[in-house]
């Protein structure tokens, strides 16, 4: 090969390393290589799916869904009351309370009850093999067997990680700069023991949205919350 051939290729081959240093560079400083990475690693490992599936007496069906090929763990989930708010429940059973002197009835066993949903984390450390659904049964929402709820917002939080080490820490890299986030959270309405997605800050507006898109809700529900 001729030596003026040589010299030039040889400074194309430079001009291609200086481009490609350059490209990496301006990945680097503009934040392109984590998002690079974040792409591509949501396009193989996607969030968990919950969905909810029906009633089961005073418990709620629930489905968690890994439609990832990775094989992934539950590290926390939770059901959260979101601040402070007014739940309404009737009673399934005639039951008997006590009336004072001012007229205030005491229902049997007191007036304050806790909601056993918020104690669940059974599924803390659960495994989901890739490609694969779970269901699970959520506890009641009211401790006293003889009220449902009616109307209420709760919300269900929980976070999952890949059992794979290497991916488990480029998921938390990714997070800890803001690419992915920590957890799902989803705000739900309960309308008589069903389970419907919201994005409303109150029940009264929950209620009001849903009797809007759903017809099929009950009808003294939507005709309260309409008169008010």
């Amino acid at each position: 090969m001729r030596k003026g051939v040589f010299k030039r290729r040889q400074g194309v081959v430079t001009k291609w390393k200086l481009g490609v240093v350059w490209f990496l560079g301006f990945l680097i400083t503009t934040g392109g290589v984590g998002f690079i990475a974040a792409s591509a690693y949501g396009f193989f490992v996607k969030d968990i799916s919950l969905d909810f599936i029906r009633p089961y007496g005073r418990y709620y069906i629930f489905q968690l869904s890994n439609e990832t090929p990775v094989d992934q763990r539950v590290s926390s989930f939770k059901v959260i009351p979101p601040g402070p708010q007014s739940f309404i429940f009737r009673t399934t059973r005639d039951i008997y309370g006590e009336l004072d002197i001012n007229g205030s009835a005491t229902l049997p066993g007191g007036n304050i009850s806790w909601i056993p949903a918020v104690e669940f984390h059974e599924l803390d450390g659960k495994e989901l093999q890739a490609h694969s659904t779970h269901k699970f049964r959520m506890p009641p929402l009211s401790s006293r067997d003889y009220m449902q709820p009616v109307a209420a917002i709760l919300e269900v939080q929980y976070d999952v990680l890949p059992i794979n080490g290497v991916l488990a820490g480029l998921d938390k890299m990714l997070r800890a700069i803001g690419l992915r986030n920590s957890s799902t959270k989803t705000r739900y309405l309960v309308v008589d023991n069903y389970w419907h997605e919201t994005r409303s800050e109150s029940l009264g507006e929950a209620i009001r949205i849903a009797c809007r898109d759903n017809d099929s809700l009950r009808s003294d529900l939507c005709g309260r919350d309409k008169t008010e």
